[in-house]
């Protein structure tokens, strides 16, 4: 019974009006956000761990870039 509730229900998702060539904006800023969104949870998960990997280190390990690619200590 239940694939006969899910092919009608994909004949109605299918006999939807289409984005055509007529109105292409709806297809653009869907794009457009998928696209910002995809960047802003990638920056997230990566300062998430970053955070958590600087975390691991203990702080005379530390090193920070001070001017010029410099990072003010000794390497090794």
């Amino acid at each position: 019974m239940s694939a006969m509730v899910a092919v009608q229900q994909l004949r109605a998702v299918l006999a939807t009006p289409q984005i055509t060539a007529d109105d292409p904006w709806p297809l653009i800023w869907v794009a457009w956000v998928v696209t910002f969104g995809t960047f802003a949870v990638y920056a997230f998960v990566l300062v998430r761990r970053g955070r958590r990997l600087s975390r691991q280190v203990p702080g005379e390990r530390r090193r920070f870039l001070i001017g010029d690619g410099q990072d003010g200590g000794t390497h090794g």
